[in-house]
């Protein structure tokens, strides 16, 4: 868009140049040429001039052209050598942004993995921890059991309850390996 726009601009200002009067220099003389006709001073004297003279002023006008479109050529070359760079600037920015972007997935994505490790880590423990405190609880009914069994301080009734309470445990110890195993 402002390429556009400053073509334009230029290539106004190179008609400008072309369509107005333009002053040229002459052996100390100014002069106004304007299309085929040479002024000086605001008065018309194409007439008065020898053929020399005119053609050195015609010849300088179209020097002085030359030099104001070569001046336009190089002021576009210029302006599309910087819009050119601002596009890969905003290109390379783009690419910074995206790969920026990319890395922020990547590190979510990991601290993700991370915090489901954890869990799993501490699922894991807590699984562990039944089954110890299970096996623990398992060891302690058996002790008290044979002791109780041993001393003869068990009834019939009471033996049941012990055997029970001893298949209780052992259930527990079942689930709490299960669930070891699981995690």
């Amino acid at each position: 868009m402002h390429t556009k726009k400053y073509i334009l601009s230029s290539l106004l200002f190179v008609a400008t140049a072309f369509g107005f009067a333009q002053q040229i220099v002459l052996e100390d003389v100014t002069y106004e040429v304007k299309n085929e006709i040479i002024l000086k001073e605001g008065v018309d004297v194409t007439n008065e001039l020898t053929e020399e003279q005119k053609m050195q002023i015609f010849s300088k006008k179209s020097e002085i052209q030359q030099i104001e479109v070569e001046k336009a050529k190089q002021l576009e070359a210029l302006e599309k050598e910087k819009q050119q760079a601002i596009k890969r600037a905003e290109k390379e920015e783009k690419e910074r942004q995206k790969a920026l972007k990319k890395q922020e997935k990547e590190l979510k994505k990991a601290v993700k993995k991370q915090k489901q490790l954890e869990k799993a880590l501490k699922k894991k423990e807590k699984a562990q921890n039944r089954l110890a405190r299970a096996k623990d609880k398992l060891a302690r009914s058996e002790a008290k059991y044979e002791k109780l069994k041993k001393r003869g301080k068990l009834s019939p009734k009471d033996e049941a309850k012990w055997l029970k309470r001893i298949e209780g445990y052992n259930e527990d110890v079942r689930k709490a390996n299960r669930n070891l195993s699981r995690s």
